[in-house]
């Protein structure tokens, strides 16, 4: 039982982690010391998916408390965008600026050079993305399934990565309003398509990433910065506009 508790206090622990654009469920996982222990449990499910083993009570257990973490825990972030947006996207965007040297240390072989390539190529994809879907007043309301499937994916697969904050690339695709409001009123579509995007990503992505970190570990990280940093020009937007 004690174990079990365990698992659902890191998944709900996870669970806030992800509410926030810079800080990543991953490293929370790191710190408590539980991160290896899950990636191994993910493997173990997906290697066999229909016989029940202790990892797949790891996984459902941590998954339960994250799912808990987020619903209860997004009523209070949609209610802080809605009354102070700007101060709120104000504090993400010095969260993701925070994460920068921590991720800059925290690679070995990440130079300056590739640093400054990473922030060049980052802005750039930021600021494109902002003049293709600029940020309106009324995005929050509008969440397409495609939308849920593709954040939810997302969400799952970043949150694998430690140092990326799933939330962070919701942020970058323009969804995370959207997505956190949808959590906090329990819009079913919304979350079905949430829950089938993780599911996929959880499966897929533990996998790719694993194989792309291990065999392109320099090309990951610079691929990784430059979509961090590319939410820095779409943050400021919002800050801007809303």
């Amino acid at each position: 039982m004690k174990q079990w508790l365990s698992w659902f206090s890191v998944g709900w622990l996870v669970g806030i982690a992800q509410l926030i654009p810079g800080v990543s469920g991953s490293t929370v996982a790191v710190v408590l010391n539980r991160y290896q222990p899950f990636i191994q449990a993910v493997n173990g499910v997906v290697a066999a998916p229909f016989r029940f083993r202790l990892s797949h009570g790891v996984v459902g257990v941590t998954v339960l408390g994250a799912g808990a973490s987020l619903v209860i825990n997004a009523g209070v972030m949609a209610w802080l965008l809605d009354q102070y947006s700007v101060g709120v996207y104000g504090v993400f965007l010095v969260l993701i600026l925070l994460s920068v040297p921590v991720l800059y240390r925290k690679w070995t072989g990440y130079r300056l050079p590739h640093l400054v390539g990473s922030a060049v190529c980052g802005f750039l994809l930021g600021w494109l993305m902002t003049a293709v879907c600029p940020p309106s007043s009324d995005a929050a309301t509008q969440l397409s399934v495609v939308d849920s499937v593709l954040s939810g994916f997302v969400a799952m697969g970043t949150m694998v990565v430690p140092g990326i904050s799933g939330s962070m690339m919701l942020v970058f695709m323009g969804t995370y309003d959207a997505i956190v409001l949808a959590v906090a009123q329990l819009n079913v579509r919304a979350l079905m398509g949430l829950g089938v995007g993780a599911v996929w990503g959880g499966l897929v992505m533990v996998k790719l990433v694993d194989f792309v970190l291990k065999r392109f570990p320099l090309l990951s990280y610079c691929v990784i910065m430059s979509l961090v940093l590319a939410s820095v020009p779409v943050l400021w937007v919002h800050i801007i506009v809303l």
